[in-house]
């Protein structure tokens, strides 16, 4: 159960879930279009109220009609790492590993989260690139080699690389990286569960694919300058998510299966759901859908 979660540092769980929460508002703009300059300033956005109070009066999460849970879910080896928060700014953050997306996605819809950022590709292309992934691109300027190309529709069940890269070369004239071929089994999974309508508007809870690298360059008001994996990379994130999460004022604990990039991109993803949940977020590629139904958006 997601209430046996507790933040980091707090000797025992104290969370009250919320038997209902409010519909999520409609996202009704996208900020960032094909034509940004790569290089141009990103509006940074900070949510944390002045008035939150030190992090000692606000050690608990403790969700309410008027600020439920929102989640951010990333691939981890081990599984999927959870981030689970409210909608209150700067409200903590708790962390935990779960098996399968079937069981981060039943614990939503029983806890009564309201919005679910996930971190993986779920609407995927015929023979055109995805925009948002263009988008993505073009806003994360010098990180932009962190977004693989998504794979095209025609190599989701493909078994072995050279498979997937021979029927993408057949549909789209381009081949298929490793590092998106590894992605293949992650992304099946999320589609097995998950239907068009879950990512629909009205969908309680509502999933939306995000790309953490975009969410921490909308953070942040610029891309970052280090990668994920090494200690200044992750200085940089933690410094980028202390403000939204009054826990993470240093690094959390590890979780095994997970490393502490996971945990990072799965806070990046629950502050992606926060402003999901208030109709905030940016949303890139927006109104595109796979040959599936599934939106191919990417929201930050």
């Amino acid at each position: 159960m997601w209430s046996s979660i507790r933040p980091p540092g707090q000797s025992s769980p104290r969370l009250t879930w919320p038997a209902s929460s409010a519909p999520i508002p409609r996202q009704t703009t996208a900020t960032t279009s094909s034509t940004a300059s790569p290089t141009a300033p990103i509006p940074a956005h900070s949510s944390s109220p002045a008035n939150a109070g030190p992090p000692s009066s606000r050690c608990g999460l403790n969700p309410s009609p008027d600020a439920p849970l929102v989640a951010g879910v990333d691939g981890a080896k081990g599984g999927w790492v959870v981030a689970v928060t409210t909608t209150e700014p700067g409200s903590p953050v708790a962390f935990s590993l779960r098996p399968s997306f079937a069981d981060v996605w039943a614990q939503a819809q029983n806890q009564g989260v309201v919005a679910v950022g996930v971190d993986m590709p779920i609407g995927l292309p015929g023979q055109e690139r995805r925009r948002s992934d263009v988008e993505a691109r073009e806003l994360l300027g010098p990180r932009r080699s962190s977004l693989f190309w998504t794979p095209p529709l025609c190599a989701l069940n493909a078994t072995d690389h050279a498979e997937a890269n021979r029927l993408s070369r057949v549909e789209t004239g381009r081949g298929l990286s490793i590092q998106a071929f590894h992605l293949l089994p992650k992304v099946r999974e999320v589609r097995a569960v998950l239907t068009p309508e879950d990512l629909g508007p009205h969908a309680k809870p509502q999933a939306a694919e995000v790309h953490p690298e975009t969410s921490f360059a909308v953070l942040a008001g610029q891309p970052m300058a280090a990668s994920k994996r090494q200690p200044d990379g992750q200085a940089e994130r933690l410094d980028a998510l202390a403000p939204e999460f009054d826990n993470l004022d240093r690094a959390p604990p590890l979780l095994a299966g997970a490393t502490l990039d996971d945990l990072l991109d799965a806070a990046a993803a629950a502050w992606t759901a926060r402003r999901m949940a208030a109709g905030t977020a940016t949303v890139l590629g927006e109104g595109d859908i796979d040959p599936t139904g599934f939106p191919m958006a990417i929201w930050a």
